[in-house]
């Protein structure tokens, strides 16, 4: 996938991406159209405070980091001089292709282990280069091509963070800030630094979802608070998979084991597992 952006050009904006609360702490995502093509920029305005941009800076770093890895998506990188926006004239503007989230309802059950392979395999990768992404969800994966065969691109590297690393004045920041309450591993809740291992655990809740079609620990499918996750995560029994997905139960409890040192020992162990359970070739 390429981008074409060209900051000279008009564009319009199509909606806000982003929560009204994450607006007010002066960071904008919005969806813009230009030439028919759309795109998703996100930049700060002038009130957001110090961490906020230490951060939007930090996942900036992380996408030229990464930028010649298949796993993220291309990207062009702006400053305010050169973009039309509401922000202050020191502004850094991210500008990237806008792709659709996987919607799994629309695949069969192979299908959808086929895409959650790929997930690990885009995962594994981002380990490979020596980082957790600390923030893992269902909709931080996207399919360009909206096959199930197709390379998936991972986003959001705000709270992504080397593996093992000693912690610099950032990365201490982020050690403050937790994930998504519904992906979080047990020992996060508990103040644990996040880990291969809690990376691991968050693509066992996705891969619930994706064989389910909801979260587990969901009550009549709302979301819960977060004290209410907690307690599920940390004390809740590994959810049970429904009739005719119960082969599936062995790779789930690997992932999803309330003690990290029980889970799966890294990713690549997972995708031989699962290729095995569906006689898939294993040395690709």
């Amino acid at each position: 996938m390429n981008i074409n952006f060209d900051p000279k050009l008009p564009y319009q904006k199509i909606k806000s991406l982003n929560a009204d609360f994450s607006r007010k702490l002066g960071q904008y995502v919005d969806l813009v159209d230009q030439k028919n093509q759309y795109f998703v920029v996100k930049y700060l305005d002038d009130v957001a405070d110090l961490q906020l941009k230490s951060t939007f800076q930090y996942e900036i770093a992380m996408y030229l980091q990464l930028q010649s890895a298949d796993l993220a998506l291309p990207f062009v990188i702006l400053e305010s001089a050169e973009f039309q926006h509401q922000s202050d004239n020191n502004a850094t503007i991210l500008v990237l292709p806008y792709a659709h989230t996987i919607d799994f309802q629309k695949h069969s059950m192979a299908e959808r282990i086929a895409i959650f392979i790929n997930i690990l395999k885009c995962v594994d990768g981002l380990h490979d280069l020596g980082f957790i992404h600390g923030d893992l969800k269902r909709r931080h994966f996207l399919n360009a091509e909206s096959t199930h065969d197709s390379p998936i691109q991972l986003i959001d590297f705000a709270q992504s963070q080397p593996i093992n690393s000693v912690h610099s004045s950032h990365l201490k920041n982020l050690s403050k800030m937790t994930a998504t309450p519904a992906y979080m591993a047990p020992e996060l809740f508990n103040g644990q630094a996040k880990s291969v291992q809690s990376d691991l655990y968050a693509l066992g809740i996705i891969f619930y979802e994706i064989l389910v079609g909801e979260k587990p620990y969901t009550v009549f499918g709302q979301l819960n608070s977060y004290q209410q996750w907690a307690t599920a995560h940390c004390q809740q029994e590994i959810p049970l998979l429904p009739k005719g997905l119960q082969k599936y139960q062995e790779c789930l409890d690997h992932m999803l084991a309330k003690q990290k040192k029980n889970r799966a020992s890294a990713i690549k162990s997972v995708i031989s597992d699962l290729k095995i359970n569906e006689n898939y070739e294993i040395d690709d």
